[in-house]
């Protein structure tokens, strides 16, 4: 009989594995993949502005002496958020915003509300990492030299544990 799904590890060693595979993209295949990294940094600097001009907004407010009821409100930091923000004005700020993957823009409204998470923590004294600043613009690295792999490499992390699916013996 067949254990499709099933991973005995009975007297088995876990041993683990993993595989490096360099890409060869195309020239338009290239343009593709700058493209949504392009796309998830804009999206990373374009939520970054809304909320400081927020919280430039709320302290300039409050150094006139404005009650804090009263103060513009304080918009959200979550990943969520800032996602639901974006697509409410995706239209108007971001025309071109169809041609790239929505998971390249929600890939860096996350990575933004991680780096707040990270600053906050840091601010009440919680964060691991220690004193942390606010999370500072993105910016394009393409042309700088860097030690690490080339942009065409991509490191794959394996399924841990792997199965066989045999039909009946």
């Amino acid at each position: 009989m067949s254990d499709c799904g099933e991973v005995s590890t009975s007297g088995a060693q876990r041993v683990t594995q993993a595989y490096r595979f360099a890409l060869e993209p195309t020239a338009e295949q290239q343009a593709m993949l700058r493209s949504h990294c392009g796309a998830q940094r804009f999206a990373y600097n374009a939520g970054l502005a809304r909320i400081r001009a927020n919280l430039s907004q709320r302290h300039a407010e409050a150094s006139y002496g404005i009650a804090e009821e009263q103060l513009t409100p304080p918009v959200g930091w979550s990943g969520y958020e800032l996602r639901r923000w974006f697509n409410s004005v995706k239209d108007t700020l971001a025309p071109w915003w169809a041609e790239n993957s929505k998971e390249a823009y929600s890939s860096g409204f996350a990575h933004l509300a991680a780096g707040l998470t990270n600053f906050r923590a840091s601010k009440k004294g919680t964060a691991k990492a220690g004193r942390l600043v606010f999370p500072p613009s993105s910016t394009n690295t393409a042309g700088r030299a860097s030690p690490s792999p080339p942009a065409q490499s991509v490191w794959w992390t394996p399924i841990p544990a792997t199965s066989s699916c045999r039909g009946s013996e």
